[in-house]
């Protein structure tokens, strides 16, 4: 299958350049300091916990 050429689309540039501003504010916006929240998925009552392996009874 063939490449498309993406480099000379104007507007495609537009999109990808307020994308990522709007990316950067939005993170900005709710973590000012750019904490690592990634922790916070894995802790014992967050959202991915489950993902975690649990200790085993001894």
């Amino acid at each position: 299958m063939a490449r498309r050429d993406r480099g000379g689309d104007p507007s495609r540039k537009r999109l990808k350049k307020y994308r990522r501003e709007w990316k950067i504010n939005l993170i900005e916006r709710d973590n000012p300091d750019w904490d690592d929240l990634f922790p916070q998925f894995f802790i014992e009552d967050g959202p991915l916990a489950h993902l975690q392996p649990r200790e085993a009874p001894m």
